[in-house]
């Protein structure tokens, strides 16, 4: 009795030195973070602007946020009817109406926000990434070139949703790869989190619902019924409120646009199948050969105007090819990624060909770079690994 009693303590103290092991944070994660955030406070320190930017979308968010601050309502104030808004969702404008209810009359505060959620995404990033990878320094270099991507950079400054939507729908991919699907869903904690995550990415963007689209896939194509069943019902549910107001008001701003040929012709009327697949196949060109290299990299030039170049389909195709043989070595968690990115560009493809520009794409590529970062890595290492039979030591291994 007393060899039992004691094989159970060996087994508590075990348990409890492995539970006191995980709660520690390893002193690598604090250098990682350290060097994040020093990059990040010295170049977002070079290139803050104070001034608004010129474009109108953070003009309107900001207003918007003015109207909830101040109990108007969710309603245009720059027009003299204060119409209630049906364009942009209300997300976004309700993050900003906190911070001035803080800072009265101050815009700058609202973009050092903006500023320090891309910091906080940049941390989720790395967790996440490195999840996917199992490799601290590959999660890293990726981080690294969203920190110095000129795009990231730009918006960062600005009052607009690019950046507070990657950092919710960042968390929401962490907090899913951290929710146990083999568990009860209504006692998960995890499922509750990215729940409210998903859906508050869905209210700032309304291209959230690729995030809603790429979760049903895996869990799908896993067989979790259960959670599928209840990721969708919970979305629907805080959804649709956000549904009833904008069918009360004429129906939902960015559906029509989508359904129609061209949103700034409206006289070409609405876009049948043929104006569809037509689309689809400009979108496809110009993500391959433009938006893509220059998400990534944003120093690329890209001409809109111009028909794309054979050098620009060499680019482009290789650096897709990289990408997915990239995802396809991930150590971890691929389908999700494959999921999430289906679903992200599902939606692309059907989007307006008129509607050129980085913004739509900016949010997933950190997501595109680390499956060409990885993808690149693994080309680099075949060699080594073919000599060696993946046993001696690779001077490319960087975990």
């Amino acid at each position: 009795m007393k060899k039992k009693d004691h094989q159970a303590n060996q087994s508590t103290a075990a348990n409890s030195t492995e539970k006191t092991k995980n709660s520690k944070i390893e002193p690598a994660y604090l250098i990682y973070f350290f060097l994040i955030a020093l990059g990040f406070l010295i170049t977002y320190a070079l290139v803050f602007d104070r001034k608004m930017d010129l474009n109108g979308d953070n003009a309107n968010y900001y207003m918007l946020g003015k109207s909830i601050s101040q109990g108007e309502g969710y309603v245009n104030l720059a027009s003299i009817q204060k119409r209630p808004n049906n364009h942009f969702p209300p997300g976004y404008p309700a993050i900003i109406s906190v911070i001035i209810s803080v800072f009265p009359d101050s815009f700058v505060s609202i973009k050092i926000a903006n500023g320090l959620f891309f910091l906080l995404s940049l941390f989720i990033l790395f967790k996440l990434f490195e999840h996917f990878t199992e490799n601290k320094k590959l999660a890293f270099i990726v981080v690294l070139l969203a920190l110095f991507n000129g795009h990231f950079l730009r918006y960062s400054t600005m009052i607009m949703t690019e950046v507070p939507f990657l950092l919710f729908s960042s968390l929401t991919l962490l907090l899913f790869l951290k929710t146990k699907l083999d568990e009860p869903v209504f006692k998960n904690p995890y499922f509750y989190a990215s729940l409210v995550t998903l859906v508050i990415s869905y209210y700032i963007r309304s291209m959230g619902v690729a995030i809603l689209g790429g979760l049903l896939l895996y869990l799908l194509i896993n067989k979790k019924w259960s959670y599928a069943l209840a990721y969708f019902g919970g979305f629907f549910i805080m959804f649709l409120p956000w549904f009833l107001r904008g069918q009360g008001l004429g129906g939902n701003s960015y559906t029509k646009q989508l359904l129609m040929i061209n949103p700034y012709r409206k006289e070409l009327g609405k876009a049948e199948i043929g104006d569809m697949v037509t689309r689809v196949f400009n979108n496809i060109e110009r993500y391959v050969t433009k938006e893509i290299p220059n998400g990534i990299f944003s120093f690329v030039k890209v001409d809109y105007r111009a028909e794309a170049t054979f050098g620009q389909w060499l680019i482009g195709i290789t650096l897709l090819a990289l990408m997915i043989f990239g995802i396809y070595k991930l150590k971890k968690h691929k389908w999700l990624l494959i999921s999430y990115l289906l679903g992200t560009f599902g939606i692309l493809m059907l989007w307006p060909d008129v509607w050129v520009g980085i913004r739509f794409l900016l949010p997933a590529t950190p997501f595109l770079a680390i499956c060409l970062v990885n993808g690149a890595y693994e080309v680099l290492s075949l060699p080594w690994k073919t000599l060696s039979g993946g046993k001696v030591l690779n001077p490319l291994i960087l975990g």
